[in-house]
């Protein structure tokens, strides 16, 4: 393209220095703006497509507050993220993100950090417990001591993973470079050999006829549609949720005879909803839902939004003195006594009855439970569940028609797993499958594997 647009652009100019001939300048400026905006096409589909990672960055606030003096003296002071190093004490609040990767030396909360599982359920973190910058506060302050910063947190490694995904050049891409190099050499011989030929039958035609031939045969699409392709493909992914680490795996996958999904966060949602109500006192379940609701009012917790949602449109009876007990749930006083809804061993305490066995029942085949009671006894059982994805049920039959075989990998209990795996019918999988050291370097966990 270059050389066309060079010769006839040199051309031009010999023909009007020497006022004979014609000249093609309206030409070469149409080949130039066709190919400039070929680029911009190609630079802003490119950067849409690692937008992902400039939203990953954006997670970690641009401010914290470091508590100086920690522990004589705790005098907060804000500063820049950025400025954090090693050993500082910072103080995060219910619902501030977490500034850098540390470690919790004071207070009880939990942090969503769906940014690493994907699961909107909140990780209970009290005093030795691990936090990701990143991530967000839910219910208490916590006192977090700095580990890692700016390169070292596990989101900038997460960055760098995608950075290095965009810029590898796919096997598919190498393939098309080397390709199009022997291509372009081919064509150069091709567009002198017109030239030469051209000269000798028509010198008038010969300039424009080689010009033509290339124009015309440029291998833009064989060297610059397939990296756009792929790039596209890896950005429209990374927003979807699916980050590509390695540029080989789009055209990789295409390949694939087995697909593993994860449940929570996958192919449910990862937000929880209210399947369930079990009353076990005089209240009938709607007036055990009112109650909850209007406990769960203040609270930010997955399980107290899902139990807003329910009660959606309802009068909720006016409650005082509600408070949090972080990683287990929240109390109140109703008419005069005291309520509490949250773990079952949390409601237990109140009033020291033991689950009938109906309740037990009920809690065995449920995703999570919780529990509501007064100083009498229990009120109510509430059972969630994730919700399934719209689209994972149509996904599996899709794969399934094309062969492939689909397993569900999770950690809830074996009728959780069955019940979602029937739903979308997946036959194989493993349940109750917990991270250790050994499946950390690779190996398997202690799930049980099961069959339908």
């Amino acid at each position: 393209m270059a050389l066309g647009i060079g010769a006839a652009f040199a051309a031009s100019v010999w023909a009007t220095v020497t006022a004979s001939g014609a000249v093609y300048f309206d030409s070469v400026a149409m080949f130039v703006f066709f190919l400039l905006g070929g680029r911009f096409l190609e630079m802003s589909a490119r950067q849409r497509a690692v937008s992902i990672t400039e939203s990953l960055a954006k997670l970690v606030p641009a401010l914290a507050v470091r508590v100086a003096g920690y522990p004589q003296e705790r005098s907060l002071e804000q500063v820049m993220a950025a400025a954090l190093e090693p050993g500082d004490i910072v103080l995060v609040k219910p619902g501030e993100t977490i500034p850098a990767d540390g470690c919790v030396i004071e207070g009880l909360s939990c942090a969503n950090e769906a940014l690493l599982s994907g699961e909107s359920a909140p990780v209970a973190k009290s005093p030795g417990s691990p936090v990701t910058g990143g991530a967000l506060n839910v219910e208490s302050p916590l006192i977090i001591r700095v580990e890692q910063v700016g390169e070292g947190t596990r989101l900038s490694a997460i960055i760098r993973l995608m950075e290095r995904a965009a810029m590898e050049k796919p096997r598919i891409v190498e393939l098309a470079d080397r390709i199009a190099s022997r291509f372009i050499l081919s064509l150069l011989l091709i567009a002198a050999l017109v030239a030469v030929v051209w000269w000798v039958i028509d010198p008038a035609k010969a300039l424009w006829i080689t010009v033509s031939v290339l124009v015309v045969t440029c291998p833009c699409a064989l060297s610059l549609a397939t990296p756009i392709a792929l790039t596209i493909a890896s950005g429209t992914m990374a927003r979807a949720g699916l980050l590509v680490t390695r540029g080989h795996a789009i055209e990789t996958l295409a390949r694939a005879t087995h697909f593993v999904f994860d449940k929570t966060g996958t192919l449910t949602t990862g937000q929880m909803k209210l399947l369930d109500v079990l009353p076990l006192g005089e209240l009938d379940a709607v007036a055990c839902l009112r109650i909850a609701a209007a406990i769960e009012q203040v609270s930010e917790h997955p399980l107290g939004t899902a139990l807003r949602q329910a009660a959606a449109g309802q009068v909720l009876p006016a409650l005082a003195e509600i408070s949090n007990q972080p990683g287990s749930g929240m109390s109140a006083v109703f008419e005069g006594r005291s309520v509490r809804v949250g773990r079952p061993d949390f409601v237990a305490a109140l009033h020291a009855q033991p689950l009938p066995e109906a309740a037990r029942a009920f809690a065995a085949h449920s995703d999570t439970v919780i529990a509501l009671g007064d100083v009498s006894g229990w009120l109510a059982l509430f059972r969630f569940a994730d919700e399934i994805r719209p689209q994972a049920a149509t996904m599996v039959a899709t794969l399934r028609a094309d062969g492939r075989h689909v397993v569900l990998l999770t950690g809830d209990a074996e009728s959780v797993a069955a019940r979602v795996a029937q739903t979308l019918g997946i036959s194989d999988g493993q349940a109750r499958i917990r991270q250790s050291s050994a499946s950390r370097r690779g190996h398997r966990g202690d799930g049980r594997r099961w069959r339908q």
